[in-house]
């Protein structure tokens, strides 16, 4: 199993960065024994002093796994909050894009075309209550022509930290994404940054890190509470 969504960042203290990292398993069953073993890699690249704080197993109904990982068990028809694009007139409202060789909408969608750039992304800007909304969805479709190392990310700025940076980004890997049929897929990224509070000004949204053509369908901020 993956960590749906990545490994979250809770703070940074005593030079030290804290993780958390929460993984599923689909087939325990409460009613019996099961037996399996847990097999930890803390990072991909290089480097030293990993510490592993500790591990806890729990059986949730599911409500709590929605809570514990949001990222997973997302389902829209289910969902509060607020819709940010949903229609061609809300869509048409976007000004900054980068990495894209065209972009159009059409039909309540927002079409991006990245060819020689593998980095499309798109600059949703306003002023988003971080506090209520701790989860950002986005459902789209992929049709990538080369290989998408990352999956899909967001950056994101507050009015208390404003600019974008790779310590206010989430990303959610591929084969994380939640899979809604008909080409489609559901991003959904369990803002547990800690820097994702009070005012967020804007959110960069990267569908994918690889040239080919995204169709973007839906955003919305969720409250999970």
């Amino acid at each position: 199993h993956i960590v749906n969504g990545g490994n979250y960042k809770i703070k940074e203290s005593d030079g030290w960065v804290h993780y958390e990292a929460i993984y599923t398993i689909d087939k325990l069953d409460s009613n019996s024994k099961s037996e399996f073993t847990i097999y930890m890699n803390p990072t991909e690249g290089l480097g030293f002093g990993y510490y592993l704080d500790n591990i806890t197993i729990e059986m949730l109904s599911e409500e709590e796994q929605m809570k514990a990982n949001p990222s997973k068990f997302f389902k829209w028809e289910t969902a509060k909050g607020e819709v940010l694009f949903d229609t061609d007139e809300q869509w048409n409202t976007l000004e900054e894009f980068s990495g894209l060789a065209e972009h159009k909408v059409e039909n309540g969608e927002l079409v991006m075309v990245a060819d020689e750039h593998a980095d499309p992304q798109v600059y949703i800007k306003g002023a988003f209550d971080g506090d209520k909304y701790k989860l950002v969805a986005v459902r789209f479709k992929r049709e990538t022509t080369s290989d998408d190392r990352t999956g899909c990310k967001i950056y994101f700025e507050t009015k208390a930290e404003p600019g974008l940076s790779e310590k206010k980004a989430c990303t959610i890997k591929p084969a994380a994404l939640i899979d809604n049929g008909d080409g489609y897929y559901t991003a959904a990224f369990y803002m547990v940054n800690q820097y994702w509070s009070g005012e967020v000004t804007t959110i960069r949204l990267d569908p994918a890190d690889a040239t080919g053509t995204f169709t973007i369908d839906k955003v919305m901020l969720v409250n999970i509470d």
